[in-house]
């Protein structure tokens, strides 16, 4: 399903306005270490899927979102106050599992022999080579003979 530009603006909005607000004017200490991942708006604006990541257990993980359930009127209040539409969605938060899943994917293909760095922007060693093709070589005059 292809979701419009309007409704993926407003998802980074949404997305860039809950952080704001959880870093600066939530004063729990539990979400201290919460960070928004992503936000997914129904079609019928009236629900928004907030991802968020959490560093700690899962007994961790589930008290945090038992707190963001529990700020989620403050929260709509606050995007209220931010954004100039009719009705701010209900917000469901969700753990998202991303950082976690990549750390496991990391530790598996190290287990398997695969280099860690492979792949690191801007070390010259995992660059591709330039191939020698020897086209120097080859005379590229393409102007027409008369």
């Amino acid at each position: 399903m292809v979701r419009n530009l309007r409704m993926n603006r407003l998802e980074e909005q949404f997305k860039r306005e809950l952080g704001e607000v959880l870093l600066k004017k939530v004063r729990d200490p539990r979400i201290v270490n919460v960070t928004v991942m992503g936000v997914e708006i129904s079609r019928e604006f009236d629900l928004a899927k907030v991802f968020v990541s959490v560093i700690g257990d899962k007994a961790a993980k589930k008290d945090i979102l038992k707190v963001l359930e529990g700020a989620s009127g403050y929260l709509r209040t606050e995007l209220a106050d931010v954004f100039e539409i009719r009705k701010i969605p209900k917000l469901l938060f969700r753990i998202d599992e991303t950082i976690e899943h990549s750390i496991r994917i990391d530790g598996l293909l190290s287990e398997l022999g695969f280099p860690r760095e492979l792949g690191k922007v801007g070390d010259a060693s995992t660059s591709p080579k330039p191939i020698e093709s020897g086209a120097e070589d080859i005379d590229l005059d393409l102007t027409e003979d008369e």
